[in-house]
């Protein structure tokens, strides 16, 4: 096979026998906001990655190891176009994690009843009602043979809290190390999925002897080693990044084994059909957030209402980012999304606050309320001293995935009002 073309780089090893791109925690964002990082992720140029790695090397299979869904409000849709997504993208598998087993039951069984992909659960199900899980995939490709399972432990971190872990109804670790071995006889290339601590992820490759452990919950400031540890255990996460795993046989065994991270940026190609779902995503998600608004005791305010009386703040507001906030969304075609609106406007979540551009546009972009964290009702009492920012207000929306490289003393010094 010719070396691939654009941005697929070609393996040390030549053409594999299979490739095996793994995706992880994806928390339901369908496109990142990543304001300060270049926007960095989302599945429209994820499913260009792997359209991409698919023309370049056809035996692939494309498995996501969980907590793909968002826990959240019951009922938000995000969870539902999620899936749809992943349809489009064409995953062989999704591994039901700690966040998925965290949605309502009732949920989570509609969720699932849709079609594929297929939904995997090894060691974990619903006491009260099985759901239409499998307990192996199992994919030939070429002259390869793989299976994967996965691992659920009774409290894995961070959602798997006693109350969850309940209702669900577990496999022992035995009969899963038994199911490892039978399919190692069988010839095929055993991967794990584990969501557990690092320790527990080790015991677990030590115990079942499969060729490889695949570990979720990592971020991006965790390196990849150089070569695969002992034992065989390998990190994955961050919904920035693909984990792309290529094996070569020969004689009926495993000769040669890479792993790389492709990073989802803008080397690949939009998909205009997973475009398309976000923005029909964005439509119900606004629908469903102006129902989900509640009161939160504020009384909110436009910035140019407090320069009445504060002049020189606001003329240091108005050239600041926040100032424009509600720009930015513009400009990147973000202003339909709810969980943009949430940190681009004031108030966006609650009943008093951001409806509309076109209803409440002096709630548009960042104002004083949402860093000083007053209401107006506090304002107009007598004796009134506006609260001491905090890093607190501003880690709110600068979150380590959209703005990773936050320093709040740095920021606040750049930011902050005139005295």
């Amino acid at each position: 096979m010719p070396a691939p073309k654009g941005p697929v780089l070609p393996f040390r090893m030549g053409t594999p026998d299979l490739v095996l791109l793994v995706t992880d925690s994806t928390n339901g964002v369908l496109e990142p906001c990543n304001c300060a990082t270049g926007m960095m992720g989302g599945l429209s140029r994820r499913s260009g990655l792997v359209r991409s790695y698919r023309a370049a090397y056809p035996d692939l299979v494309l498995v996501d190891t969980g907590d793909a869904f968002r826990v959240g409000h019951p009922r938000d849709p995000r969870n539902a176009f999620m899936l749809r997504a992943y349809r489009q993208i064409g995953y062989d598998a999704v591994v039901l994690a700690d966040q998925e087993w965290s949605a309502a039951p009732s949920e989570l069984r509609e969720l699932l009843t849709k079609g594929p992909p297929e939904f995997l659960s090894t060691t974990a199900n619903l006491a009260e009602s099985p759901l239409p899980v499998v307990r192996i995939v199992k994919r030939t490709r070429g002259k390869m043979k793989l299976a994967i399972l996965s691992d659920t432990p009774r409290a894995s971190p961070p959602l798997l809290t006693p109350e969850v872990a309940k209702r669900l109804a577990f496999a022992t670790r035995k009969r899963l190390a038994d199911e490892v071995a039978k399919l190692k006889r069988e010839g095929c290339i055993v991967v794990v999925a584990s969501h557990g601590f690092d320790a527990e992820a080790e015991q677990l490759a030590r115990s079942t002897g499969a060729h490889l452990v695949i570990q979720g919950h990592y971020r991006t400031g965790d390196a990849v080693p150089e070569r695969l540890p002992n034992p065989p255990v390998l990190r994955v996460g961050d919904m920035e990044y693909v984990t792309v795993l290529a094996w070569k046989m020969r004689g009926g065994g495993v000769v040669d084994f890479e792993f790389r991270r492709e990073l989802v940026d803008k080397r690949w190609p939009m998909d205009d059909a997973l475009w398309k779902t976000y923005e029909d995503y964005t439509r119900v998600a606004l629908s469903y957030a102006a129902k989900a608004k509640a009161s939160d005791g504020m009384v909110y305010t436009s910035s140019a209402a407090c320069g009445a009386c504060h002049e020189p703040q606001l003329a240091a507001y108005k050239a600041s980012g926040h100032a424009h906030a509600y720009e930015t969304l513009l400009r990147v075609g973000r202003d339909g999304d709810p969980e943009c609106l949430s940190c681009h406007t004031t108030g966006f979540e609650s009943t008093s606050g951001f409806d509309s551009i076109r209803t409440t546009p002096e709630l548009a972009n960042v104002n004083c309320q949402d860093c000083h964290g007053f209401s107006m009702r506090e304002h107009d009492a007598e004796g009134f001293k506006a609260p001491k920012v905090e890093a607190a207000a501003c880690t709110r929306c600068h979150t380590p995935t959209a703005d990773p490289h936050f320093d709040f003393a740095t920021r606040r010094a750049k930011a902050g009002c005139k005295r």
